[in-house]
């Protein structure tokens, strides 16, 4: 296997950080706005498992912002 340059070590790591944040932007817009307009314009009744569900997909979307952060710490100057 060859070894990686400097750069491309870097690149493949924000392409790594990139895609976990997108994950995450995602699990907001799907598990947090979503049933957020749908409960706002009455297409959805909310209840204790509506807000447990969409807590959920905002604690994981959190978590997987960080989790890209702290992968960006294997960048190399």
């Amino acid at each position: 296997m060859q070894r990686l340059s400097k750069s491309a070590r870097n690149e493949r790591i924000k392409l790594t950080a990139t895609f976990l944040n997108g994950i995450g932007v995602a699990c907001v817009a799907v598990g947090g706005l979503a049933p957020l307009i749908a409960l706002g314009n009455g297409t959805l009744k909310g209840g204790a498992g509506f807000y447990a569900i969409m807590g959920t997909c905002l604690v994981l979307a959190t978590c997987l912002h960080f989790m890209g952060r702290y992968v960006l710490r294997g960048l190399s100057e």
